[in-house]
């Protein structure tokens, strides 16, 4: 690979956040796991909710660029060396500690008690200061941006880090739009209904009946379906009569039901 398209860690970032005794915990923690003194961080707005006025402390940060890999791991063991791939974006990628005695080496400090923190990982590439440098600055290239997929294959070989979708449906469905393909949480009622809207595009229909069709299920809302009209709302299953509420109403007295006001 070409030296200038190599991808480097730059830094990584421990950040936390509080007010008054928290934020002393914090900084702290920090200065504990890091052995640097941690930045002290001041808001810029008045958030009457939260207590918060203008040039008051509400975190605190520490930056390391050297020999970083060893604490790197240690706080990747927290996580199970596992990450969501919405935690990624553009030359980063950020991940959350709940607890810091988890951290291999860590002990339990009395005065700190328990809590958390942030890290981030910043990569680079080579030719990156031409950008920040204060002297002749000039301009960098899009390709000199980090792409996620480059930042997942990186830390997949250097660090065995495994990344996984963060599903939060029962239904999983990829639906193809004018730009791309983009994930879609979809019930069976949304998917009833872009099968209707396809009536008129049988090639489009065939695409998505390949690709996005859900499995059968045995159990749900799209199993109780109504014998008579074929509604799948409102399902009465007593008795055995498998028929929605308005069919049942309709018949009720045919089948030998009686009403009692």
């Amino acid at each position: 690979m070409n030296k200038m398209k190599e991808i480097k860690i730059e830094k990584i970032v421990l950040s936390v956040g509080g007010l008054a005794e928290e934020l002393e915990k914090g900084f702290k923690l920090l200065e504990l796991l890091t052995g640097r003194k941690p930045a002290k961080t001041r808001s810029t707005k008045r958030i009457p909710t939260l207590n918060v006025r203008p040039n008051l402390e509400i975190g605190a940060v520490v930056t390391i660029r050297k020999d970083f890999e060893e604490l790197l791991k240690r706080l990747l063991v927290t996580i199970d060396n596992t990450l969501k791939k919405k935690q990624i974006s553009e030359n980063n990628f950020s991940f959350g500690i709940k607890e810091y005695i988890e951290i291999p080496g860590a002990e339990y400090q009395r005065e700190i008690g328990i809590r958390g923190f942030d890290v981030t990982l910043v990569f680079k590439r080579s030719g990156r200061r031409v950008k920040l440098k204060k002297i002749k600055r000039g301009k960098i290239p899009k390709r000199q941006t980090i792409t996620k997929e480059e930042i997942i294959k990186f830390m997949e070989e250097k660090f065995n880090t495994e990344f996984i979708w963060d599903y939060e449906s029962k239904y999983k469905i990829f639906i193809r739009p004018k730009k791309g393909w983009r994930l879609f949480w979809m019930t069976a009622s949304d998917w009833r209904k872009i099968l209707k809207q396809l009536e008129n595009k049988p090639e489009v229909r065939e695409k998505f009946l390949k690709h996005c069709k859900p499995k059968d299920r045995k159990i749900g809302i799209a199993v109780k379906k109504c014998e008579r009209c074929g509604r799948y709302g409102a399902h009465i299953k007593s008795y055995g009569l498998n028929l929605c509420r308005h069919c049942f109403r309709e018949i009720a007295v045919e089948i030998g039901f009686k009403k009692y006001s």
